[in-house]
């Protein structure tokens, strides 16, 4: 893994796995996607709840945490980053890590 700065990453292709990080403190993981421009740039989310809208994800969860309900994730979920901190650092992930990671999210597998 490395840190770089947010000039370095959106130099980086689409499918980079990384976590924005602050001093000591990673964040999710996400994917980065395309770039918007010279200046920002679309995230892929691991997962998300799957919905229509704010309201509607609000209502699963909700209805999750009172009544242990299952509900469906999204794995397809993108934004655009639009903070344009031009002092976040991002910690990326390399191949062996992300090859190490999937690993490890095998044994989850019941």
């Amino acid at each position: 893994m490395k840190i770089i700065n947010r000039e370095e990453f959106l130099k980086l292709p689409e499918n980079t796995l990384f976590c924005k990080y602050k001093p000591c403190c990673f964040d999710d993981i996400s994917i980065k996607n395309e770039n918007v421009g010279d200046i920002d740039f679309r995230v892929r989310k691991l997962f998300d709840v799957d919905n229509h809208d704010s309201n509607e994800m609000v209502d699963i969860l909700f209805d999750a945490e009172e009544t242990g309900n299952y509900f469906k994730l999204h794995f397809n979920t993108t934004y655009r980053d639009g903070l344009f901190d031009k002092d976040q650092l991002f910690a990326i992930f390399d191949n062996e890590e992300i090859l190490q990671l999937i690993e490890n999210l095998k044994r989850c597998i019941k």
